[in-house]
């Protein structure tokens, strides 16, 4: 986690949220899927998707010739319990996590969701709500010590003043257009694609 000066940590509880949902782009090239992006935001209504992608597509470069496609992907999540956090997480980070670990450790999520749990850090605390982050994944049947050595070892920001990070359930991954706002269940073609970009 970035490393802080402000005397201010761990003095908040964040209020996570019982239900969301994070988000998978599909990111194209012509007709040719170049990747699946995970965004970072966790987000608690669908209504929220739509505008954050808009906003994704502002800043797009257009000559590279990368589109986002309009469908996408929705995994639901539930709040499970919290996780504590200590001052110590923000002192000695020493490995950086950025979009490219991201995307490799979120790819089994949409074939094997039952397996994992999902670390949700709390990101920054404005106008007295909570901005929270779909982190990253971890299997069930790992140790406690995976959450611990993340939190103690990577640069991932979080709000110095949280209390504690949340964990949460996957629940099945649905097809989701974020123009038209329609949802549908993958079906055998989608699953097929799914496993051959993991």
């Amino acid at each position: 986690m970035n490393k802080k000066t402000s005397t201010d940590f761990c003095s908040q509880e964040p209020n996570f949220p019982e239900h969301g949902f994070m988000t998978f782009l599909f990111i194209m090239h012509q007709e040719n899927t170049l990747g699946v992006y995970p965004l970072i935001t966790l987000f608690t209504s669908m209504s929220e998707v739509g505008p954050t992608i808009e906003e994704i597509l502002d800043k797009a470069n257009p000559e590279d010739g990368a589109v986002i496609s309009e469908s996408a992907i929705v995994v639901p999540v539930t709040f499970l319990s919290r996780y504590p956090l200590r001052r110590e997480f923000w002192t000695n980070p020493s490995h950086h996590f950025d979009d490219d670990n991201r995307i490799k450790e979120f790819m089994p999520i949409l074939t094997k969701y039952q397996f994992y749990q999902l670390l949700v850090t709390p990101a920054s605390y404005k106008k007295e709500a909570w901005i929270f982050h779909a982190t990253i994944p971890f299997l069930i049947s790992m140790p406690g010590s995976f959450v611990e050595n993340f939190m103690l070892l990577s640069d991932w920001p979080v709000d110095q003043s949280a209390k504690s990070a949340g964990i949460y359930a996957f629940g099945q991954p649905q097809r989701y257009n974020w123009k038209t706002q329609e949802i549908c269940r993958f079906d055998e073609e989608t699953n097929k694609k799914m496993d051959s970009l993991n």
